[in-house]
């Protein structure tokens, strides 16, 4: 067969691509373009009339004799004017993590400048975590953004711009935390259920199939996140939900500890300063036991059963109650909205 070709026009020009292809019999030649299996021409010429700009990119020639395998050629078309740029819409990563952004640019002439800008200002590579690559490809460039060791000021709006002499073209990309729904779907809500023993004031029951025990509704008050000033250290890509442990009898400082297998390190207590008489605790996903909390002076024993579980949209459909309250996303850093039981 014939070599490869790259053509160049203006919009509105026309031009053609040749493929000689020889073999007894004579092959049939067809021709397609780039990720359509629909034939567009058939013979030796392909001529496009009125070039638009829609029309540009890689048009392939197949050459066809029964009995023998095929052979194809690749050609491209490239229409003068202002550079095309292809970028995702979004890109998703969590802090710490290493992650890159690409940018597609095709067109002629060829870019002679790409340029990164986040939030309309330039980049600063002075500390050596974000760095730009300039990748040759067939028939187009690459400009890959990388960063290393992502920080909370790294997430916003990154635009990639190139400029050809002839025009300049820009597409923007959000760069955004990876968030809980980007984990799990949006099909997966939470829900945190509470059994008090003892006794003591219970919560609304609701019949689910999800444990052998009563499921009970936490009201507004027995559930929060954690505040944004928070300084809490997790190491963890698990949500997470605060129950609220108080001795509403004795109002004394509630919850020096709590068992089983607590870790106060990773999961510290938050005590409110102002109402010394209740704690907020942690609970991730999955947790399920029985916690004994006590208060500082051991005058209060608090047994509770805790469960903290993944439940699908159909089953949060039949209950009578839903509460939608924030869960805070360790990864994320910040609020998303889930339903809570």
């Amino acid at each position: 067969m014939s070599n490869s070709q790259e053509k160049e026009v203006s919009e509105g020009e026309s031009t053609s691509f040749r493929c000689d292809a020889v073999g007894n019999p004579l092959p049939l030649v067809f021709w397609t373009r780039a990720g359509d299996e629909q034939i567009i021409a058939k013979g030796d010429t392909i001529t496009i009339d009125n070039v638009r700009n829609w029309q540009q990119g890689e048009y392939i020639c197949t050459a066809i004799v029964e009995g023998f395998k095929h052979a194809s050629m690749s050609h491209f078309l490239h229409i003068r004017g202002a550079p095309v740029i292809t970028v995702p819409a979004e890109v998703t990563a969590g802090t710490g993590e290493s992650t890159e952004i690409s940018c597609h640019i095709s067109g002629r002439p060829k870019p002679l400048e790409i340029r990164w800008t986040k939030d309309g200002e330039p980049l600063n590579y002075a500390s050596g975590r974000t760095q730009v690559h300039q990748i040759p490809r067939l028939y187009r460039v690459e400009s890959r953004l990388t960063f290393k060791d992502l920080r909370d000021t790294d997430m916003g709006i990154y635009n990639c711009t190139a400029s050809n002499g002839m025009a300049t073209s820009s597409k923007s990309v959000h760069l955004k935390r990876r968030g809980v729904t980007d984990i799990l779907g949006f099909s997966d809500v939470y829900a945190v259920s509470t059994e008090k023993a003892q006794g003591l004031e219970t919560l609304q029951e609701i019949d689910t199939p999800k444990t052998s025990t009563h499921n009970l509704v936490p009201s507004p008050d027995k559930i929060r996140p954690p505040s944004r000033a928070s300084t809490h250290s997790i190491n963890s890509t698990d949500a997470f939900v605060e129950v609220r442990f108080a001795d509403e009898v004795q109002k004394t400082e509630v919850v020096t500890s709590l068992s089983p297998h607590w870790d106060s390190d990773l999961f510290p207590f938050d005590t409110d300063e102002k109402q010394l008489s209740e704690c907020w605790v942690q609970f991730r996903v999955m947790d399920h036991d029985t916690y004994s909390a006590n208060d500082a002076i051991g005058r209060v024993n608090l047994d509770c059963n805790i469960l903290v579980e993944k439940m699908r949209m159909q089953e949060m459909e039949r209950l009578d109650e839903i509460h939608v309250l924030p869960i805070y996303d360790t990864l994320n850093g910040g609020f998303e909205q889930y339903n809570l039981l």
